[in-house]
């Protein structure tokens, strides 16, 4: 269901891959970490990815300069011959065990969403326009998006074989170990190719930068005559992994609200009563592990307020079906989010999901000893702890053609910026 090639990627020169010249994802950055990385290194790749906030245009101007002086100086260097670019990951998992997730970096032919690609988030204007000032200024895709793919037997990922021994690896402040190497055995590049021809991908992260990259295919045609060749401006920049790879980490993004409750805590309590059994929790430490141990599939979900700390667990699974706000997808009701959103937050909160989008009453974390100290020290009123949203979810929403709300899901860990980048001239 997709076309999958090999493409001449852009790499830094050797001598600088050992260097603190890679970023997170750009929509991962805040503007203290940003400075942190524009001082780590004049060649950083957050100098040509990520500008200041509401970004002038001149900033933009500037990355295309920076870019392109980094070409003409050998910081960066194309490579001569197209490639798949393998990508292992090794890392701590959330509950201990070390954990490798490995997958490959490739052009991917654009389609419309639903014809073999499929998304699972809404997404909003904002990013994508700043996305597409710097694709058309760059002329080069720097980030990738991130896609899944089926493969129960791991059959592509011991296609791609072992790293060779002379490949260069950096690890980031996450302590993540990311390892990146060159694939141009033709034979390999042609099962890789035919294997995936055959599967539907479903975005795992990077929304944004599709559709960013449908809109500049779009302006590159309008441009061109009728009948002109098709271009590297009708593929995607796209890391694949295996949905079922045991490296494939969701983690739950947990909400905390900072404005105040329009009840008291015991008010509160009294009315998800109706709704939901309160356990208390003796201490913020035991709220993760208590919502971990759900039992013959509960919907449990953690509270943390002023008082105290609560687990809170469905009565009964056919309430959050009966909650479902008007045109909101019947297979949407028993996420985490949409059970917090419809029994808690929009009846008794007063928090809408508009409140959500465009609003700061609620902000986010992955970490939940973070949300459960913003209430402890008085930041906030309240926090909720989600449970993550399973891949299988994920899979099965995405294909039906429903959209999960955004902070559904939150991939971890972040693919690295800089390894690859894909050059929209060839």
């Amino acid at each position: 269901m997709v076309e999958v090639t090999p493409f001449r990627g852009l790499r830094y020169a050797p001598k600088l891959r050992h260097q603190p010249v890679y970023s997170p994802p750009y929509d991962v950055i805040d503007t203290a970490e940003r400075e942190r990385l524009l001082a780590s290194s004049p060649y950083n790749v957050v100098h040509v990815t990520l500008g200041p906030k509401n970004a002038p245009e001149h900033w933009y101007q500037e990355a295309a300069q920076r870019l392109s002086q980094w070409r003409a100086q050998g910081i960066l260097l194309r490579d001569q011959t197209p490639a798949l670019y393998a990508y292992e990951q090794a890392f701590d998992g959330p509950e201990g065990p070390p954990l490798v997730r490995r997958g490959l970096f490739a052009r991917v032919r654009l389609v419309p969403w639903g014809e073999g690609i499929h998304p699972h988030e809404r997404t909003h204007s904002g990013p994508k326009a700043d996305r597409l000032r710097l694709m058309r200024s760059l002329h080069a895709q720097e980030s990738p998006v991130f896609g899944l793919y089926r493969d129960p037997e791991a059959a592509l990922e011991k296609l791609l074989g072992a790293a060779p021994a002379d490949t260069i690896t950096t690890t980031d402040a996450d302590d993540v170990r990311h390892t990146c190497w060159k694939v141009t055995d033709r034979q390999i590049l042609d099962q890789a190719a035919t294997f995936l021809r055959s599967r539907d991908v479903v975005i795992a992260d990077g929304h944004h930068r599709y559709e960013t990259a449908l809109a500049y295919r779009d302006e590159v045609r309008r441009q061109r005559p009728a009948g002109s060749q098709t271009g590297a401006h009708d593929y995607v920049f796209m890391y694949l992994t295996a949905a079922e790879s045991p490296g494939l980490v969701i983690l739950p993004t947990h909400r905390i609200v900072t404005t105040p409750l329009p009840v008291g805590d015991d008010q509160l309590r009294a009315a998800l009563a109706s709704s939901f059994e309160l356990r208390p929790v003796t201490c913020d430490e035991n709220l993760p592990s208590a919502i971990a141990a759900r039992h013959n599939g509960e919907l449990s979900l953690g509270m943390r307020l002023p008082s105290g700390a609560w687990t809170l667990t469905l009565r009964d699974r056919k309430m959050a079906h009966s909650a479902i706000a008007d045109g909101q997808p019947e297979e949407l009701a028993e996420l985490d989010v949409c059970v917090l959103q419809n029994l808690v937050l929009a009846p008794h909160l007063g928090i809408s999901s508009e409140d959500l989008t465009h609003g700061d009453a609620v902000r986010y974390t992955i970490h939940p000893k973070e949300a459960c100290a913003a209430v402890a020290e008085g930041q906030a009123a309240a926090a909720f702890l989600l449970g993550p949203t399973a891949t299988e979810q994920v899979w099965r929403v995405a294909v039906a053609g429903v959209t999960m709300p955004q902070k559904s899901t939150y991939f971890y860990p972040k693919l690295l910026t800089g390894l690859v980048m894909n050059p929209l001239v060839d």
